[in-house]
C-alpha cells in the first residue's frame, strides 16, 4: 500500500520535473526567437544610423577645427624690400596655434603696403613685415638739432603733454611777425636746445634763412604753443627765404652799408 503511493508520488514528481524543463526550454526558445527578431530589426537601422552618426561626428570636428583657423595673407613670390605687396599674396585657412603674432588678414589691407625686409615665397605676411604708405617715413626726415637759436619758453621741458610748436621769426622793429614751420612736436627738449623732425630740404633751407635773417637783421626765433594739437589745425607758412625775396648775400651787405651810412649822417 505504501509502496504504491511512493510509486504513484515518483510519476507525479517526475512529470512536472518534465513539464517545467519543457516550459524553460520554450522560455529560453521565445527569449532566442525574440533576440533574433531584435537583431533583425536593429541590423538595418544600425547599417543606417552608424553612417549617420559618424558623419555627424566629422561634421562636428570639422566645424571645431574650421573655428579654430584663422585666414590668413601667404606671399606667392619672394619680396623686396620697398615692393608693394599689391596682388603678391593669397588667403589660407591655418590653425590658430599656427601662425605668428600680427599676422596679416584680408581686412588690414585697406591701405596700400610697402615690405620692410625681404620675405620668402610662401610666407605669412606680419605686420612687422610691411607697412601702410600713409605711415611710411619720408627719405628726406630728419630730426636736426638748434642750440641756442630759439627762444623757448620758461618751464616749457617740464611741459606733461605732448608739446606741439610752430617756429616764428619775430621783429617788431620790422614788424614782421611770420611763421616759419607750422605744427612740429619736439621729441627733445634740453634747456635752450631742442629736436626738430625736419620733412624736406625746404624745411631746412625756412630754418636756415630765418637764423641767417636773425643773426644779420636782429629779431628772434620763437615758439608758439597749441592748446590743443589733436584738433587745431596746422598754421599756413608765412615765411620767404631770403633768396626768394632776392636778398643774396651781397644785396644784404649793401643794404648794411647803406643804413650804416644813414646812421652816419
Amino acid at each position: 500500500m505504501w509502496k504504491g503511493k511512493k510509486m504513484r508520488s515518483n510519476f507525479a514528481g517526475g512529470r512536472v520535473r518534465k513539464l517545467e524543463s519543457q516550459a524553460t526550454k520554450h522560455r529560453i526558445q521565445g527569449g532566442l526567437l525574440v533576440f533574433i527578431i531584435l537583431v533583425a530589426m536593429l541590423i538595418p537601422g544600425i547599417y543606417f544610423l552608424v553612417p549617420m552618426v559618424e558623419a555627424q561626428a566629422n561634421q562636428t570636428l570639422i566645424e571645431k577645427q574650421e573655428k579654430n583657423k584663422v585666414i590668413v595673407l601667404l606671399s606667392t613670390k619672394e619680396l623686396t624690400p620697398r615692393e608693394h605687396i599689391k596682388e603678391s599674396y593669397n588667403q589660407r585657412r591655418i590653425d590658430k596655434e599656427n601662425i605668428p603674432a600680427g599676422a596679416l588678414t584680408l581686412s588690414d589691407l585697406s591701405n596700400d603696403y610697402i615690405v620692410l625686409r625681404k620675405i620668402k615665397e610662401n610666407t605669412i605676411l606680419t605686420k612687422s613685415d610691411v607697412i601702410s604708405l600713409n605711415d611710411l617715413v619720408p627719405d628726406s626726415r630728419r630730426y636736426q638739432e638748434y642750440e641756442g637759436v630759439i627762444d623757448v619758453p620758461t618751464g616749457l621741458e617740464e611741459y606733461s603733454e605732448k608739446i606741439v610748436v610752430d617756429i616764428r621769426y619775430l621783429n617788431l622793429d620790422l614788424n614782421r611777425n611770420e611763421v616759419i614751420l607750422s605744427k612740429k612736436e619736439l621729441p627733445l627738449l634740453i634747456g635752450t636746445t631742442l629736436w626738430l623732425q625736419l620733412e624736406d630740404e625746404r624745411e631746412r633751407k625756412l630754418m636756415d634763412s630765418a637764423i641767417k635773417e636773425k643773426e644779420q637783421d636782429g629779431g628772434s626765433l620763437i615758439l608758439t604753443i597749441y592748446t590743443d594739437p589733436d584738433i587745431q589745425e596746422a598754421t599756413e607758412i608765412t615765411y620767404v627765404p631770403l633768396d626768394e625775396r632776392g636778398l643774396t648775400d651781397e644785396a644784404l651787405m649793401d643794404s648794411e652799408v647803406i643804413e650804416d651810412e644813414k646812421q652816419l649822417e
